[in-house]
């Protein structure tokens, strides 16, 4: 896979971010199956820069009333909400490759699981989470839910819960809880 590839590719992870989003923030239950709009659109839109469909890969969610925030929901509230998803998993163990709440998580399987509850499909391993939405240019710009990432290229992520803090899985031994922002991010992305 060329560099060019990878651009495309993310880019198109971005598109489907965005649109994952956009129908969360709206309550829109969107139906990607195959024979839907949303669902011939998005395999064209694969099929046209040769990436996966979400519609059509096991990773496919849609958003669900249920958790999805309803009508009249701020990114905002939205934001706090996934900083709640996140820490209703404080004390779980660290488990490099995980993303289930029975096993425990890693750094990026804690930032996938946590927007899933909301509807939200994100990459699975940090590198490509720190690509997704859009760029917040500083940690005096972040919001809770944003995205905060660390490491050239990105070896480390954590949801932005405010205050200087983070809700995070951190590493071996250790479990998900809140801490510090201790370094500077090398990227901080809002995907809601």
């Amino acid at each position: 896979m060329s560099l060019a590839d990878i651009s495309v590719s993310a880019r198109v992870a971005d598109v489907h971010a965005r649109i994952a989003a956009l129908h969360t923030r709206f309550g829109a239950t969107p139906t990607l199956g195959a024979g839907s709009a949303a669902g011939q659109f998005d395999a064209v839109l694969s099929q046209a820069v040769g990436t996966p469909s979400p519609a059509t890969s096991a990773s496919a969610t849609a958003v669900r009333p249920s958790t999805g925030p309803g009508p009249g929901s701020t990114s905002a509230s939205v934001g706090q909400r996934a900083v709640a998803i996140a820490k209703q998993q404080l004390g779980k163990p660290y488990v490099w490759g995980a993303e289930n709440p029975s096993v425990g998580f890693d750094c990026s399987g804690l930032v996938q699981h946590t927007f899933k509850q909301l509807g939200i499909d994100l990459p699975r391993v940090s590198r490509d989470q720190a690509r997704a939405g859009r760029a917040v240019g500083s940690l005096a710009d972040a919001r809770p839910g944003d995205l905060i990432a660390f490491g050239s290229p990105v070896n480390h992520i954590g949801i932005y819960a405010g205050s200087n803090k983070m809700v995070v899985a951190p590493q071996t031994g250790d479990v998900v809880k809140v801490q510090e922002i201790y370094r500077t991010p090398t990227a901080i992305r809002r995907v809601i």
